[in-house]
C-alpha cells in the first residue's frame, strides 16, 4: 500500500518515505526486543563454573599457584574447592570426581526463583537432569543443552544476595 503524500518536490518524497520505513521499522524492533527481553531475561548473571577434577591437590596447585588465582572456598573434605576470578562473584569450582562421580564441566545461571523457571521450562519440554534441590544458598537445578553440555539454575532464597539481584 502507498502512503499518500502531499506534493513536495521528489526529494522531500524519498527522505520522508525513508524516515518513515525507519520509524516504523525502529518501533517495530524496539517492540520485538522489549518482547524478547522480557521472554529470555529470566537468568540474571553467571553463577559458577563447574569442572571436573580428579585430584583437588593438583588442581589448587594449578589454580592457586600457577594462575595466581585465590581460594573463595575451600571445601575439599565435601569434594568441591572454588576459585575467584578478579572481583567477579561467580567463581570457578572443581568438583572431586571421586565425590562427584558424573561431573562434566558446568555453568549455573542465577535466576529469581529455581522452582518457578524449573516449571516454566519443563512445561516448554525441557528435560531436567534431577528436581530442584537444596543447596547452601538456595535451591538449584541441572539440564543438558541440546549438545550434552550440562547447565544449571540456582536461586539464593536462602541468602540476602537474592534481594541484590538486578532485575
Amino acid at each position: 500500500a502507498r502512503i499518500p503524500f502531499p506534493a513536495p518536490n521528489f526529494s522531500s518524497i524519498i527522505i520522508t518515505s525513508q524516515m518513515t520505513v525507519i520509524l516504523v521499522f525502529s518501533e517495530i524492533l524496539l517492540i520485538t526486543c522489549h518482547r524478547n527481553s522480557l521472554e529470555l531475561n529470566h537468568m540474571k548473571d553467571y553463577d559458577n563454573f563447574f569442572l571436573p577434577s580428579g585430584d583437588l591437590k593438583k588442581g589448587k596447585e594449578f589454580y592457586q599457584d600457577l594462575l595466581g588465582l585465590s581460594v573463595k572456598f575451600d571445601f575439599s573434605n565435601m569434594g568441591m574447592i572454588a576459585f575467584k576470578v578478579g572481583d567477579n562473584e561467580p567463581a570457578l569450582i572443581l568438583k572431586d570426581t571421586s565425590k562427584f562421580p558424573n561431573t562434566k564441566p558446568t555453568i549455573w545461571f542465577v535466576v529469581d526463583n529455581v522452582q518457578e523457571e524449573y516449571k516454566r521450562l519443563k512445561a516448554k519440554g525441557l528435560k531436567f537432569l534431577s528436581e530442584p534441590f537444596p543447596i547452601q544458598t538456595g535451591l538449584a537445578v541441572e539440564f543438558e543443552d541440546p549438545f550434552g553440555n550440562t547447565l544449571g539454575l540456582t536461586d539464593y532464597s536462602k541468602s540476602s544476595k537474592s534481594s541484590k539481584i538486578k532485575p
